[in-house]
């Protein structure tokens, strides 16, 4: 008999626990407060990197990713002060999706209702009780299920039911996202030097860097502004973490330096949306003691964007929570499946937050021998030996090593081998 599974948060991780689960035969119902498209960051681009396309694979989703997103091949890493220093080829490494975030999520609901999943929007959980399982939604309606999903964010108010004395990290650093028509990009010979084809441009400055991919399938030119230094007391508005700003008059003199193309691109825009970074980063557990429920996502290991993982390592939870309660029926006690979930993705997780916070500070270095160490290091970014590497998540950032341990992961061989040795 299927587990009645109910999914908080219709995010990357939730849907993707949301298609897992109901591929596995699961009854599953996904809430979600937001109404698609409601929001501007839904126009934001994000990544879905190698890591990604053994699970798209199996879910048969890989075939269409080309019809939302692209994949960028390459990036170029440079500075305001020295240009484009590399072209670093991803080609060897695996696909490296880039699309609006509202489009990914689209066709991830898209294959969980195809799977069998029921999604409601605007549907926003006001109350979970922990021992049903249940949630309250705001109309007064009470859902109850066998087992929850928690894919409800940063500021996961499941999580904070669990855990009230803990609290995630707010970071002094803030991104500043603007879209241009990439028609118009395209026609201004000043603007198209921003664009390097389909690749991402990643420009460092100390203290600051540009992040910048044409998003061909929504026509859009998607620049990120990233303040690696933004205090809070420097931000007229430091209590919100997600704002649209219309006036761009500080991001026009924080961002002088950067040239002309830049300027221009800042002059024609008529907002930004402010997000500042939030890291969930050691909750006490990830799972209710009763076996009850379970916190995946942002709601337990949100990072910063630096190393483009936040939704892989999202999809990544989704899909092997599914594997680990495929057989799963009502009336289980799951605390060992979920042990073995954390043990699994905490690891792997905390990682990537710790990668993604060196390539921070690397970016944003103010010193001027580091940023020629930094410079040097770069231009050998495409040597020869990530074919031969072996995986090996002990290995130093960047190394090939470690890149191959996080690009090639195989999520449903760690579970097989996984439940072999705990003989689920």
């Amino acid at each position: 008999m299927p587990l009645k599974v109910i999914v908080v948060g219709a995010g990357i991780a939730g849907l993707s626990a949301a298609i897992g689960l109901s591929r596995k035969g699961h009854e599953v119902e996904v809430y979600e407060r937001r109404v698609i498209g409601a929001r501007d960051e839904g126009r934001a681009g994000i990544a879905l990197g190698p890591n990604c396309d053994r699970v798209l694979q199996e879910w048969g989703m890989l075939e269409g990713m080309p019809s939302i997103s692209h994949d960028v091949g390459k990036i170029s890493l440079g500075s305001s002060a020295d240009g484009s220093i590399v072209l670093v080829d991803l080609n060897k490494r695996g696909h490296s999706w880039w699309g609006q975030r509202q489009a990914f999520k689209e066709y991830f609901r898209d294959h969980a209702i195809k799977a069998g999943a029921k999604v409601f929007d605007g549907a926003r959980m006001v109350k979970v009780n922990l021992g049903k399982p249940s949630i309250t939604l705001d109309n007064g309606r009470e859902v109850n299920g066998d087992f929850i999903v928690a894919a409800d964010g940063a500021n996961s108010r499941i999580r904070q039911t669990l855990f009230p004395d803990f609290k995630p990290t707010i970071q002094e650093m803030a991104t500043f996202q603007i879209m241009l028509p990439l028609e118009q990009v395209e026609n201004d010979s000043l603007l198209r030097t921003l664009r390097l084809d389909k690749h991402v441009n990643i420009v460092v400055s100390p203290g600051r860097s540009i992040f910048m991919c044409p998003t061909p399938h929504q026509h859009v030119f998607d620049l990120q502004f990233t303040d690696h230094e933004y205090s809070f007391s420097e931000d007229p508005n430091p209590g919100k973490t997600n704002e649209t700003l219309t006036n761009l008059t500080w991001m026009k003199q924080r961002w002088h330096d950067f040239g002309p193309a830049v300027k221009k691109a800042l002059d024609s825009a008529n907002s930004a949306f402010k997000w500042r970074f939030t890291e969930v980063k050691g909750v006490p557990r990830w799972s209710s003691t009763n076996g009850k429920v379970v916190l995946m996502g942002d709601a337990v290991h949100a990072q910063t964007p630096y190393a483009g993982q936040g939704s892989a390592m999202g999809m990544e939870s989704g899909a092997l929570l599914a594997e680990l309660l495929a057989h799963s029926e009502p009336g289980d006690n799951l605390s060992h499946q979920l042990a073995i979930f954390e043990k699994i993705r905490r690891p792997r997780c905390e990682l990537a937050q710790e990668m993604s916070l060196v390539n921070g500070e690397i970016w944003a270095i103010h010193d001027a021998k580091a940023i020629r160490t930094r410079n040097e290091m770069w231009k050998h970014a495409n040597d020869p030996g990530y074919e031969e590497a072996q995986p090996d998540m002990k290995a130093k950032f960047g190394s090939p090593q470690f890149t191959k341990w996080m690009d090639k992961y195989d999520v449903f061989q760690v579970a097989r081998d996984e439940m072999n040795r705990a003989r689920l």
